[in-house]
């Protein structure tokens, strides 16, 4: 294993899927100076090695592999790869999302559905992978990143307003079902 991948696998690994350079990329700044090793997961090579690089460049631990949150197999690849490379996964954060700018009367239905499957349904897909992981270990955390969307939707981006009212009710009913399996 070279130095990077040491670096990483001996702290707390977070998984940071959707990392762009707002939020998310502010939130593994955040776990990776309080001690935590970072993978990012994005499907853009080039804007996720962009962001290893300066986490990296700031002296946090930080690895990145590139996967599409919406496709069940690239999901599950990705995260067998990360724990045969950098360990088991302390934290998920699902941080990706469609920003779609266009009303509720203006998006088509094939726009909704494509949106939804990176808002909503990637997040349980991701999400799916490390259960087994934190039930067995009897801890693990989920972030996922909302907003006032999810109370408050917005005409302009309709589609992520209704993907993140969508996932915040996944999330509290998933909260509600773990909480039985401790």
């Amino acid at each position: 294993m070279d130095d990077a991948k040491q670096r990483v696998a001996n702290n707390k690994l977070t998984i940071i899927v959707g990392p762009g350079s707002g939020v998310g990329l502010n939130i593994a700044k955040k776990f990776g100076s309080n001690g935590f090793g970072i993978i990012l997961v994005a499907r853009k090579k080039d804007s996720l090695q962009q962001c290893v690089s300066k986490l990296n460049n700031l002296g946090i631990n930080a690895g990145g592999v590139p996967a599409d949150s919406t496709d069940p197999v690239s999901v599950k690849n990705t995260f067998e790869q990360i724990r045969t490379k950098y360990g088991t996964p302390e934290v998920l954060i699902y941080n990706a999302v469609v920003r779609r700018k266009k009303s509720p009367s203006c998006l088509t239905e094939e726009e909704l559905m494509n949106d939804f499957k990176v808002n909503v349904i990637g997040e349980k897909t991701c999400i799916a992978e490390v259960i087994p992981d934190f039930v067995k270990q009897k801890k693990g955390t989920f972030l996922v990143t909302g907003g006032g969307f999810a109370i408050r939707p917005s005409i302009d981006f309709s589609s992520m307003s209704l993907g993140k009212a969508a996932l915040r009710n996944f999330i509290f009913s998933l909260g509600e079902e773990l909480q039985f399996m401790r």
